[in-house]
C-alpha cells in the first residue's frame, strides 16, 4: 500500500492529531496544539511539513513496521517520539536535523537503522539500541553533539556512525564486527569503548579522540585487523587496548600496522595489577554496567 503523506499546511496555526481511519485509510484530523500522531496507510509513516518547528510530540502507533526516508526529517521542535513494538525499519534521514529531540527509547522489534536517520540531533544523550543489529549506510548519529553515551550490543558494523559526536565518552558495541573508516573520527571526548569481538578496524576511525582512555578487545583470540595506522592518529598517547593473555598481546605487537602502537598493549592481569581491582570492578567502574552483561 501507499505511503500516506500528512497533508499539515495548518501547522502554522495549530498542530494537528491524527485520531484514526477508515477501512479505507482516511485519517480523521482534530486540533491538538503541537502534537501529532502519525497513522500510516500501509506499513510506512512519512510525514511531511512546512511547519515543523510546531511539532512536539510524535506517537507512532502499533502495526507499523517502517519509517520511510526522511519521515521526520527537519522537524527541529519535535521533544519526544515515542515507537512502537511492531518497528523493525528506521530509514535514511528519517530524524535528521531534528535538533530538540531529547530522548528516545527504541523498542526491541527495531533491528536496523539506515543512513543519517539521527544525524545532527544534538539534544539526544545516551541511547540504547537493544536488538538493533543493522546500520546500513553511514551517518547514524553523526553530529549529536551531546550525547555522552550510547551502548548497541547487537550492532555489527558502523561507518562514520558516531563521527563528530564531540560529547561521547562511553561506547559499548560489545558484538561489532567492523569499526568502519571515521566512526568515532572528532569524538573528542570518547575516553572507553568496548568492541571486544571487533574483526576490523578502519581509515580514522579514532582518529581526534583526544581523551581514549582504554579498549576492550578481550574477546580476540587472533589480532584485529587495522585497516591503517592512522586509524588513531591524533589521540593521546596514554590510551590502552586489554587482550586476555600475554600470547594474544604479543600477536597484537606484531601485526600489520599495529605494531605502531605496541607499548599501549594491556593483559587482563596487568591492569588488575596497575588498578588495584579485579578487570570486571574496573569496566564497571569505566562503563557503568556489568562486563559479563555486555555480550548479546
Amino acid at each position: 500500500m501507499a505511503t500516506r503523506v500528512i497533508d499539515d499546511s495548518k501547522l502554522q496555526d495549530i498542530a494537528v492529531a491524527i485520531q484514526g481511519k477508515d477501512s479505507g485509510g482516511v485519517m480523521t484530523v482534530g486540533e491538538m496544539p503541537t502534537r501529532i500522531a502519525a497513522i500510516p496507510t500501509g506499513d510506512e509513516v512519512l510525514f511531511s511539513s512546512d511547519g515543523r518547528q510546531y511539532t512536539r510530540t510524535v506517537e507512532i502507533p502499533d502495526g507499523v513496521t517502517t519509517l520511510g526516508n526522511s519521515a521526520f526529517n527537519g522537524c527541529t521542535g519535535l521533544t519526544n517520539v515515542t515507537f512502537p513494538n511492531s518497528l523493525t525499519t528506521i530509514k535514511e534521514n528519517a530524524f535528521y536535523g531534528c535538533t530538540g529531540l531529547t530522548n528516545v527509547t527504541f523498542p526491541n522489534s527495531l533491528t536496523t537503522i539506515n543512513q543519517a536517520a539521527f544525524n545532527g540531533c544534538k539534544e539526544l544523550t545516551e541511547i540504547d539500541l537493544k536488538n538493533v543489529t543493522t546500520f546500513s549506510g553511514a551517518y547514524h548519529f553523526s553530529n549529536c553533539i551531546s550525547l555522552r553515551k550510547v551502548t548497541g550490543k547487537k550492532v555489527t558494523s558502523s561507518f562514520h556512525s558516531f563521527y563528530n559526536c564531540r560529547a561521547l565518552q562511553t561506547a559499548i558495541l560489545s558484538n561489532v564486527s567492523t569499526i568502519g573508516q571515521n566512526t568515532f573520527l572528532y569524538a573528542v571526548a570518547l575516553e572507553n569503548v568496548d568492541c571486544r569481538n571487533v574483526n576490523k578496524i578502519g581509515m580514522a576511525a579514532f582518529s581526534q579522540c583526544n581523551r581514549l582512555n582504554l579498549i576492550d578487545l578481550t574477546s580476540r583470540a587472533t589480532p584485529t585487523t587495522l585497516e591503517r595506522n592512522d586509524a588513531f592518529g591524533t589521540t593521546n598517547n596514554t590510551w590502552i587496548a586489554v587482550v586476555t593473555n600475554d600470547t594474544i598481546k604479543s600477536d597484537f605487537q606484531n601485526a600489520t600496522n599495529w605494531s605502531t602502537f605496541a607499548s599501549h598493549f594491556r593483559t587482563i592481569a596487568e591492569v588488575e595489577a596497575e588498578v588495584g581491582m579485579t578487570y570486571d570492578e574496573y569496566y564497571y567502574q569505566l562503563f557503568g554496567e556489568p562486563r559479563n552483561e555486555v555480550t548479546p
